[in-house]
């Protein structure tokens, strides 16, 4: 861990808050040297300015991670890569102190590009002994070097190398920074001998009848260079017996593999001459001697037949080595029919072409043997002969039954290179006696297609002879053709090897014609035998059963093809079994690498295997290793998008590098398609790297030694681990092991090199090294709910994943999630991602592991919490008077946060509350904390403030005509900012009262606001069921109680007859019993009222006497 110190620095440093120091400032400048070896850049510190007596610290920051340092201390040098970085100067003197840094330093990277080579073995012509020559494709190579277990050349300036053994050899190239590129390399030498040919004359000889020149070549081997000067020895030996001849000719360059060489022979009459060659060349060395050419300028003559229409030809005469003009002259017995200057007028000559024609397009010459004889300028002869036959074709007829047992059938009949021009049946002979329909012989000449072929249908079965004339006149003899009876044939099953292990492939078919249903009858234990027989007639595709995954064992189906005829066939199914592992063995070479196929599978159809490997940049994508074409997954591999594998063979000089696989593929049956491709993974990819890379250093905090230095690094193993001191003159090797312990604090340079001698090389202050995992804190889970919610949420803990990684690829490091500190240390009990909580607030430790360095896990611990959503009780709507008015807006207490927000101005008297003064909205958001301000449960509650003032509108309703359920109802311009009394003491939010008296009310209208008051008289009417006129000063009149409220009502009263009776108002002291003065029986009589408002009520009532 950094110091409090440095923490707080970075935090001051960089971000916009000034630092202000004790010491006055100093100057720092920052040198950058670039990088042109690996880890030789270089930054060089200078300051001015300084105190005396003080001590400069320096730290160094590459970006982005402004951070971690990766250097700190009080050298003014610090060697290191190319990249970004920041450099950061505290002076200390007395304990003050001032801090100044230069930031963006760049370190370019100038180093060259890697080398490429390309090897290339020749031979020595002087001794047979092999020469390597590596040519550098690119970077530029200062320093050579081959070794073996036998044989070693120490590094040196040229590239070339001579007389290597044969063997197996490391190659390596060196750079200016000393980094290497090793290759493996086979020498093999070439031991075949130089090769002089026979002797070549010209086609044309074109000097005079005593001479000649013959040209010979002399050919090295492939990969042996010829050395030049080189001296060619002729020895010409006449043919009288005289002293031999000897002639050298010297050539100082030419071909470094084959040289052409001529000379001028003297010819003798009646004399044959031979010669012999040797070759010397300039190491002296004479290859073997080519003896006994003879120098016989003799004429070749060739003659070919070119073939005509008809199968007819005419005569090329080809003629070579002859001394022009020449003559021809066709000698013995002349072929029926030819004249030599009919067929070419220029005969016999004299020629000077190398190619006579006799005959030509339209001019066939006869058939019959033809003898000629060539005489050129010089006296010299020359014989060829030909015989020409004419090409006359054997008709092909073939006779096919209709099929399903049919009586008749057709004949096909083709006539090769030829077209037909006419055809007749002119013999027939029926197996049952049955006679031909039509007169023999019968012209089918109508049945020719095109004049390509004869198609004659639907004839009796049976024997046919046709007479056939082509389009060259040529009547051929008779052909003979049948139409077989219809005979019934067996059905025919095959299986192939599945894609899938211990699976088959079966197809089904009859020769009779196309199935039409087919079903499994028997099947091996264990294939659904409870649901025999299957129907499996929807796997048919033209009429062709295809069908697959069927397990080991004998199948019976059962089948009906068009012709209706029902079969049977039993099928052993070829299941696909793979072979046994290891299936390849990867041989790990320098810069390339060999593998050898051993898949002992026997079952599968004609297997191919493909190398392709991982697309860096898209993993799942394969390539072809070479040219980077994309491989479409399930489709057949092929050379553009793989490499060719040979099964059973070491498959040798792969150079190239990555995450490769090897495909197996193979061709077996589909449900319902003939061909399914199998594209089957030979194993598990493998990675092969031609180089060494270190990923990065980390620091071992977590073992018993926390200063250890871990190195993680890649390439092909075992790996050699080195480290060396800044200022120490060599590398100390620590074997294996990519741990180094008990080094002091410094600036080290760490070597990782593999087998091939390849190597990379890093720089690194330990003492700020980072561990092989960090983590950072995560934010706590807080999971809001409803009031009276399960206290069990589920919660997605990976959402935590990033926090804790911070930088940290999740592809490097795992996160894993625990609800103990135990189960975690122990990697048990690990929670799912989305996990169902348990408690209001419970602890989850999250463990954090590098996938691919298995050591030292850390372990963070963050809260999930459960918390109901806050409630608020604050009503919604609100009133304010609307001239002076004044409200306090009063949210409820105990919560954690409280934040008031409107348009309109406001005075925040706690927390809790504010003044207003304005109509508007006003929200507040209230939360409660769980952990920290930044989780927390939240609600928000806006009222809306409306302006009270006196109500506008106002219509009284009344339902009444009841003892007590009468109804007042108070209807007005916007009701719900007001509230309803009849006593101004009690109010309510609901205009309508209900379960009321008659008698005589007050309705109180108030704005919500307690601004203003409006009263209301309304009165409740009802009718008294009966009245006693008897004079005793009660109940002596029947009218209608408070009517005088309502002076525009008028009541009519009615006997029982419907007699009006009387009638009088509101006003009036309503009826007494009697009708034109004179008392009314006591009964019931009945009366309407029409009342102010326009209802009309009925009713009856009783008069008691």
């Amino acid at each position: 861990m950094k110091p409090t110190f440095w923490t707080g620095f970075w935090v001051l440093l960089f971000t916009t808050f000034s630092v202000s120091a004790q010491l006055p400032d100093f100057t720092l400048t920052v040198a950058a040297t670039d990088e042109t070896c690996a880890g030789n850049g270089q930054l060089t510190f200078t300051t001015t300015g300084t105190l005396p007596g003080s001590t400069i610290l320096f730290s160094v920051y590459l970006q982005p991670d402004t951070n971690n340092p990766v250097y700190s201390g009080s050298s003014t040098t610090f060697a290191t890569a190319a990249g970004t970085y920041n450099v950061v100067a505290v002076e200390t003197l007395n304990g003050e102190t001032n801090i100044q840094q230069q930031n963006d330093i760049v370190i370019n990277d100038n180093t060259d590009v890697s080398l490429v080579l390309d090897i290339v073995q020749s031979t020595s012509s002087c001794d047979g002994s092999n020469v390597i020559t590596v040519n550098v494709i690119s970077g530029t190579a200062v320093l050579y070097e081959i070794s073996s277990a036998n044989y070693s050349v120490p590094p040196q300036a040229s590239n070339v190398f001579t007389n290597v053994p044969d063997g197996v050899y490391i190659i390596r190239a060196y750079d200016a920074c000393g980094q290497n590129v090793p290759r493996t390399f086979t020498v093999e030498a070439n031991n075949s001998p130089p090769v002089i040919s026979n002797p070549i004359f010209d086609e044309v000889i074109t000097g005079d009848c005593n001479s000649v020149t013959i040209t010979n070549t002399f050919t090295n081997p492939e990969g042996v260079v010829i050395q030049y000067p080189i001296t060619i020895t002729y020895t010409i030996h006449p043919g009288d017996g005289s002293a031999d001849i000897v002639n050298t000719q010297t050539y100082t360059s030419g071909s470094a593999s084959s040289l052409s060489f001529s000379h001028v022979f003297i010819l003798v009459p009646g004399r044959t001459d031979t010669y012999d060659i040797t070759v010397t060349n300039g190491c002296g060395t004479t290859s073997p001697v080519k003896a006994g050419m003879a120098v016989t300028p003799v004429p070749t003559v060739n003659m070919t037949k070119v073939p005509l229409p008809c199968g007819m030809f005419y005569i090329d005469v080809q003629s070579a080595q002859y001394k022009p003009p020449y003559n021809l002259t066709f000698t013995g017995v002349l072929p029926n029919g030819f004249n030599p200057q009919t067929f070419n007028a220029n005969h016999p000559g004299p020629f000077t072409e190398n190619v006579v024609s006799y005959g030509g397009t339209g001019q066939p010459v006869p058939e019959g043997t033809y003898n000629v004889q060539l005489t050129d300028a010089c006296g010299r002869t020359a014989t060829g002969n030909i015989t020409i036959s004419n090409d006359v074709p054997n008709p092909v007829a073939m006779g096919r039954n209709n099929g399903c047992f049919s009586g008749f059938g057709s004949i096909t009949v083709r006539i090769p290179n030829r077209r037909l021009v006419s055809a007749s049946i002119i013999s027939f002979t029926s197996p049952t006696g049955v006679a031909f329909p039509q007169p023999l012989p019968y012209d089918v000449t109508s049945f020719i297609i095109n004049g390509d072929v004869l198609v004659v249908i639907d004839l009796p079965i049976g024997n046919y002879v046709l007479r056939l004339t082509d389009d060259c006149g040529q009547i051929y003899n008779p052909v003979n053709a049948e139409i077989p009876p219809f005979v019934s044939l067996d059905f025919v099953a095959s299986s192939k090897a599945d894609c899938s292990p211990g699976m088959a492939g079966i197809s089904v078919m009859s020769p009779n014609g196309p199935l039409t249903s087919i079903s499994i009858v028997d099947a091996p234990a264990g294939y659904n035998n409870d649901i025999l027989p299957i129907d499996v007639t929807a796997f048919l595709s033209r009429g062709i059963l295809y069908m697959n995954n069927f397990i080991a064992g004998d199948y019976t189906f059962k089948g009906t093809d068009t012709c209706g005829i029902e079969k049977e066939v039993t099928i052993t199914a070829l299941i696909y079994v793979p072979g046994a592992e290891p299936l390849y063995t990867l041989h790990a070479n320098c810069n390339s690498f060999d593998l050898t196929l051993s898949d002992s599978d026997a079952t599968s159809d004609s297997p191919t295997y493909w190398l392709q490997v991982e697309n860096p940049a898209v993993p799942g994508q394969w390539l072809h290793p070479l040219t980077g074409i994309v491989y479409t997954e399930g489709t057949l591999p092929d050379n553009t998008t793989g490499i060719a594998l040979v099964n059973n063979q070491t498959n040798i000089n792969l150079a190239f590098s990555g995450n490769f696989r090897i495909l197996k593929a193979f061709v077996s049956i589909g449900n319902g398609t003939a061909v399914q491709n199998c594209i089957v993974p030979l194993s598990d990819p493998f990675e092969y790297n031609d180089s060494v890379s270190i990923d990065n250093v980390f620091r071992l905090s977590c073992g018993a030694h926390p200063d250890d230095v871990y190195i993680d690094a890649e390439g092909t193993e075992p790996l050699t681990y080195f480290v060396m001191r800044d200022g120490d003159a060599a590398f100390t090797s620590n074997g294996t092991s990519n741990v180094f312990s008990n080094l002091r604090p410094g600036i080290y340079t760490f070597k990782v090199e593999n087998p091939c001698g390849q190597n990379n090389i890093v720089t690194r202050d330990i003492s700020t090294l980072p561990d092989i995992v960090t983590t950072n804190q995560p934010d706590d889970i807080v999971v809001c709910i409803d009031q009276g919610s399960s206290i069990a949420q589920e919660v997605d803990l990976s959402t935590r994943t990033a926090q804790i990684l911070g930088t940290q690829s999740p592809d490097v490091y795992n996160v894993t999630y625990y609800g103990s500190a135990s189960d975690a240390d122990a990697a048990i009990n690990e929670l799912p991602a989305p996990y169902i909580t348990a408690a209001n607030e419970q602890t989850i430790y999250a463990r954090v592991i590098n996938n691919f360095i298995n050591v030292c896990p850390k372990i963070v611990s963050f809260k999930v919490w459960v918390s109901q959503i806050p409630r608020l009780t604050i009503e919604d709507q609100q009133f304010i008077c609307l001239n002076n008015g004044n409200l306090v807006l009063q949210a409820d207490a105990g919560f954690d946060e409280y934040t008031w927000t409107s348009t309109q101005p406001f005075t925040q008297i706690s927390d809790a509350a504010i003044q207003i003064h304005d109509p508007g909205e006003y929200t507040v958001v209230v939360k409660n904390y769980y952990g920290s301000p930044a989780q927390a449960c939240e609600s928000t509650v806006t009222v809306t403030v409306t302006a009270a003032g006196p109500p506008e509108n106002v219509v009284i309703r009344t339902e009444d005509w009841t003892e007590h359920d009468n109804v007042i109802k108070v209807n007005l311009d916007n009701p719900e900012r007001y509230e309803y009394s009849l006593d101004d003491i009690n109010y309510q939010l609901s205009p309508v009262f209900t379960n009321l008296d008659t008698g005589i009310y007050r309705v109180y209208v108030r704005d919500r606001a307690l601004c203003s008051t409006s009263p209301h008289e309304v009165v409740l009417l009802n009718y008294p069921k009966y009245f006693t006129p008897n004079g005793d000063g009660v109940n002596e009149t029947w009218h209608i109680k408070y009517s005088m409220r309502e002076p525009g009502m008028i009541v009519y009263v009615y006997d029982k007859y419907g007699k009006l009776i009387s009638n009088f108002d509101a006003l009036s002291g309503g009826w007494d019993g009697t009708f034109n003065g004179s008392p009314l029986p006591a009964t019931d009589y009945w009366f309407v009222v029409n009342r102010q408002d326009g209802r009309v009520f009925k009713g009856h009532f009783s008069l008691v006497r």
